[in-house]
């Protein structure tokens, strides 16, 4: 059974930073030139540099002026996890400081050197298990080894299958556990179709969709 087995402390479906849903490239170029533009020391711990950085993404236009509801606000953090998410930046430890760089596709990127390309590349190459998925609020199974957007391309090309409503992809969020079981998830979208809901599909809801809190 290509399901993996279920971990306690550990989520068994994909994870995504939810700051922006649409990524067209020239927007994350502008984003992570910003970041590194405001890359200091302490990033992820100082508040007051993170919501620089947020000041600096309205001005540009890249986000939409407001305010902040709490003085603590993850906003800026979430916009780091996607970078370092979609494979953009990495962080390194030296003398017990850590450093954020680019990484080579993000150098390429802000260089503007076929932005739609890189973007393309990253998110076939984007996998779990990864750096991200080992972050403390993320805990993404370490045993899930899949990547996703490659996954979901190949669930198209199954015979019946062919589109996805937003429910039906839910699907591969929640069993797509590696490539092996990409015939478990297009049963259970053909089941949505003959009329089941989404909790009718679900093995052990409870376990199926589990999030641990950090």
């Amino acid at each position: 059974m290509p399901i993996v087995a279920y971990r306690e402390g550990y989520r068994n479906v994909w994870m995504f930073p939810r700051n922006i849903r649409k990524i067209p490239p020239w927007k994350m170029s502008n984003i992570l030139h910003i970041f590194l533009m405001q890359n200091k020391i302490g990033w992820m711990s100082d508040q007051n540099v993170q919501n620089e950085f947020y000041k600096y993404l309205e001005e540009s236009g890249l986000k939409t002026e407001g305010f902040l509801y709490h003085p603590k606000s993850g906003g800026a953090r979430t916009y780091y996890s996607q970078l370092m998410a979609l494979g953009l930046i990495f962080r390194r430890e030296k003398d017990g400081i850590r450093y954020n760089f680019p990484t080579i596709a993000g150098e390429a990127l802000v260089k503007g050197e076929k932005p739609l390309g890189v973007m393309q590349y990253l998110l076939l190459k984007h996998q779990y298990p990864s750096a991200y998925g080992r972050r403390r609020n993320v805990r993404i199974n370490p045993d899930l080894r899949v990547k996703p957007f490659m996954f979901v391309l190949q669930l198209l090309n199954l015979d019946g299958v062919d589109k996805l409503r937003n429910e039906e992809l839910a699907v591969a969020v929640v069993y797509g556990h590696n490539h092996e079981c990409l015939s478990i998830c297009a049963e259970k979208i053909l089941e949505l179709r003959s009329g089941k809901n989404f909790l009718d599909i679900l093995e052990i809801p409870e376990r199926d969709t589990y999030t641990p809190r950090g």
